[in-house]
């Protein structure tokens, strides 16, 4: 066989794993999608992978040149690739197109909220322009530029209101070579390579010490404080959040005082990163913390809904009652799940249909969609026929929750009965373990629903394994199957159906 041909081969294969890598991470914010979809790309992934990985030098040959200047598709195959391989001084020669930093920064046709960002980060950054409910010039609804009595004025969040004021483009979400590295370590980075690892921590790059951060936390690499040292040299952006995040999930006691540190500082995305952080230990005293941010912090309340018990439903539910309620305080009280909330939540029905369908399905999983027409994203500048008319090509047919108030209203009075009040309740079950693994694959929901979701476990539950949203499906079955385990092993768990849990410890 000609060494022009195999190349063709190769090329083919790279090419089709950077197709289906971007596709893939399309599919995560795809409503219309259920899992099997995802599965069947990540089989015909890996089909092309393993091509590659057989393929030997020339594949590898291939793969170096390409990944210094690829596409963040065809980045992430060949890391794949030389990680597979065994190749360290590859992967190292890959590493050279992010010392300028440019690749860890978005392009100005990338939603800058979808950067390479822990899931809260994205909530933080994108869930007010992507639900769309609220006044921003209401000190009510997003007031964080307030700071709690006793704080300083120049410890105000500056960004809140920038990141509620972005615009509200639907662009197609493009990866970026950061996400792609981080990725590729996600899936294949070796535990053994730990000394490797440790060494490309040193000179302090964001982009490599955020994805080595998030391998750390997916695959339980043991160089935390390795990571808490790095850390420590990196400014405020998308690199320190990542890592901010990976370090509070991976529990790494070395980095309290880091996460406190930030957390205190009450400023940017990376304060509620480093609280969710802080949470994971099961502190109560944290949980006052956030309690006492919640006036003056949207993110706050997010954190409120999926850590606070029986004593916070007070708070949310005021919040509820507000003249404008913001988006954050919506979904909130969905995923805190008491459907003594639920005749509020229709009452907003009318107002803030997006945020509030959401919320309404946290709680009772019911199944009322409405069809709609909407244009294709694709498609442009929408065309017309010869007579005139819209031309449907350009438009298909879409599900999705209804923002039809009655039918809503219909479907709770026939079965608020079976969701009693001072029960915590998701997708109309008693709230479990399982239930909330069963929430990530709820595509129905927004994607920054359902990694709160996940967020939601690991805090109340604390499973052997975490979920996320954009795990691949081997570790994500793996993590759901541990889930029943779970209950079986830790005997408040397997009586705490419908409770409010922390830590694993009840609340009251």
């Amino acid at each position: 066989m000609s060494r022009r041909f195999l190349r063709s081969l190769h090329e083919e294969h790279l090419e089709e794993i950077g197709s289906l890598y971007e596709r893939r991470i399309g599919l995560l914010d795809d409503v219309e999608i259920d899992h099997d979809d995802l599965v069947d790309l990540e089989s015909r992934l890996e089909a092309h992978l393993d091509a590659l990985v057989v393929g030997a030098e020339p594949a590898l040959e291939l793969c170096a040149e390409r990944a210094l200047e690829a596409d963040p598709g065809e980045l992430f195959g060949a890391l794949c690739v030389f990680l597979r391989q065994g190749r360290q001084d590859l992967f190292e020669a890959a590493l050279a197109r992010f010392e300028d930093g440019d690749d860890d920064e978005p392009s100005p046709a990338d939603d800058p909220d979808d950067d390479d960002e822990p899931p809260m980060e994205q909530l933080v950054a994108s869930a007010k322009a992507e639900l769309g409910v609220g006044d921003p010039d209401d000190p009510d609804a997003n007031d964080d530029e307030a700071v709690p009595s006793g704080e300083d004025d120049d410890e105000v969040d500056p960004d809140a209101a920038a990141a509620a004021d972005d615009d509200d483009d639907d662009e197609p979400f493009a990866p970026t070579p950061a996400q792609a590295l981080a990725d590729a370590l996600c899936a294949d980075g070796p535990p053994s390579w730990q000394p490797f690892f440790e060494r490309l921590l040193e000179p302090g790059n964001p982009a490599v010490v955020a994805a080595i951060a998030r391998m750390m936390a997916v695959r339980g690499l043991r160089v935390g404080p390795k990571v808490v040292a790095a850390a420590d040299r990196l400014e405020p952006g998308p690199a320190l959040s990542t890592v901010l995040w990976s370090l509070g999930r991976a529990r790494e006691r070395t980095a309290s005082p880091l996460l406190g540190r930030w957390a205190q500082r009450l400023r940017g995305d990376e304060a509620a990163i480093a609280t969710l952080g802080m949470l994971r230990s099961g502190d109560p005293s944290i949980l006052d913390f956030v309690l006492r941010l919640v006036p003056t912090h949207a993110w706050a309340v997010s954190l409120l809904a999926i850590t606070g018990g029986p004593a916070v439903a007070p708070v949310l539910q005021s919040r509820l009652e507000r003249t404008e309620v913001s988006a954050e305080d919506i979904i909130a009280a969905g995923l805190f799940g008491e459907p003594s909330m639920v005749p509020r939540l229709l009452d907003l029905l009318e107002g803030s249909p997006e945020a509030t369908t959401q919320a309404l399905y946290l709680i009772t999983g019911a199944p009322v969609v409405e069809t709609v027409v909407e244009p294709v994203e694709e498609a442009g500048v929408l065309g017309t026929l010869a007579n005139g008319e819209p031309d449907p090509r350009d438009r298909v047919e879409v599900q999705r929750l209804a923002h039809d108030p009655a039918p809503w209203r219909q479907w709770w009075s026939a079965n608020a009965n079976a969701l009693p009040s001072g029960r915590r309740h998701r997708l109309g079950r008693l709230a479990s373990p399982e239930v909330l693994g069963q929430t990530l694959h709820r595509f129905v929901l927004r994607r920054f629903v359902r990694q709160l979701a996940a967020e939601e476990l690991g805090l109340r539950y604390a499973p052997q394994r975490d979920l996320d949203v954009d795990q691949w499906v081997g570790p994500q079955r793996a993590a759901l199957a541990g889930l029943s385990a779970l209950r079986q092993s830790h005997a408040v768990i397997a009586r705490a159906d419908g409770a409010w849990v922390l830590g694993q410890a009840l609340l009251r």
